[in-house]
């Protein structure tokens, strides 16, 4: 027995005819373990494509709340958003070019599998390539065979699943200029820590052949002087730019730059991922290309708002 304090739900009362969300919501009450099976039913009645194993995880976790979001029209969960101040910053090598960006707000982690499921449970949207890897995916376990897999970047996301994401989530992708003050900040360093290789010191993933669970308490990855995570290894991340050779950029105007305007073969990719074995893949600067519609399964993203809500 859960023994949940949800509002009123009678199990045994017939749904027909179908009552509103509203009055669903009104009906929920104390649901034990034998009435999931209908009480998922009865949200799928709605047009909700909820999942059984989640909704038995909220219920156990007490966390009613997010069923309530679903009722009222969907969930979003984002991570903490981070600012990053106006100001100007070194974009590419020092000798680059000095470009200044008003403030943004960027999320202090990729987005999780967990934040990803929300989205998909509110809009049918189709789900990630590697959704059900054993190692990647929302049932991931670790090696002592518990679950991790909710708290992973989400992967096996193309570029138009990102922006079906942020599109839902009222927020949007950032510039890979955003994206590399996010990184390093003002001063040009190399890597988010600073100008030396400390990737293991610093808990980077990378050379491995996984991902970790984000933020957990006390591993701060590849923290940028921002207090932004995972900047370094874990994920390369999906950018709103379109890809083509620094030297075509047009800096004329210095001052928030939004890329090449035309529509390219490839999108920008940032940042390095846990299958990164090379330094210099785990740099700020490090910047890769793919065709917006494929899917990897070392890439994910995270997003940035121009205020906060």
């Amino acid at each position: 027995m859960y023994n949940l304090k949800l509002i009123s739900f009678n199990m045994q009362e017939s749904l027909q005819p179908i009552p509103s969300r509203d009055e669903l919501r009104a009906r929920l009450q104390d649901i034990d373990a034998s009435q999931i099976d209908d009480f998922v039913d009865a949200l799928r009645l709605y047009g909700l494509p909820v999942v059984k194993q989640r909704v038995a995880s909220l219920l156990r976790e007490e966390r009613t709340d997010k069923i309530l979001l679903w009722l009222a029209g969907g969930e979003v969960v984002l991570p903490q958003l981070v600012a990053i101040p106006a100001g100007a910053f070194y974009f590419r090598e020092r000798s680059a070019v000095n470009l200044v960006l008003p403030t943004f707000f960027m999320s202090q982690t990729p987005i999780t599998n967990s934040q990803y499921q929300g989205f998909l449970e509110a809009t049918g949207h189709r789900q990630p390539q590697y959704w059900n890897d054993r190692y990647l995916g929302i049932s991931a376990l670790d090696g002592d065979g518990q679950p991790i897999g909710e708290h992973l970047p989400v992967v096996g996301v193309s570029f138009d699943d990102a922006l079906a994401f942020c599109k839902w989530a009222r927020v949007r992708l950032p510039t890979e200029f955003e994206w590399e003050k996010a990184a390093r900040g003002i001063n040009a360093q190399q890597f988010p820590w600073g100008n030396t290789f400390q990737a293991e010191e610093r808990g980077v993933v990378f050379a491995s052949t996984r991902t970790q669970p984000v933020n957990r308490p006390g591993v701060e990855r590849g923290q940028s002087p921002y207090a932004v995570y995972d900047m370094s290894g874990q994920v390369s991340e999906w950018v709103h730019s379109w890809s083509c050779a620094t030297s075509e950029f047009n800096f004329s105007d210095s001052h928030n730059p939004r890329g090449p305007a035309y529509e390219g073969r490839e999108r920008v990719l940032r940042g390095g991922s846990f299958e990164s074995t090379a330094s210099s893949f785990l740099e700020c600067v490090f910047r890769d290309g793919s065709e917006p519609d494929l899917r990897h399964n070392d890439v994910g993203f995270r997003v940035v708002r121009d205020v906060l809500l």
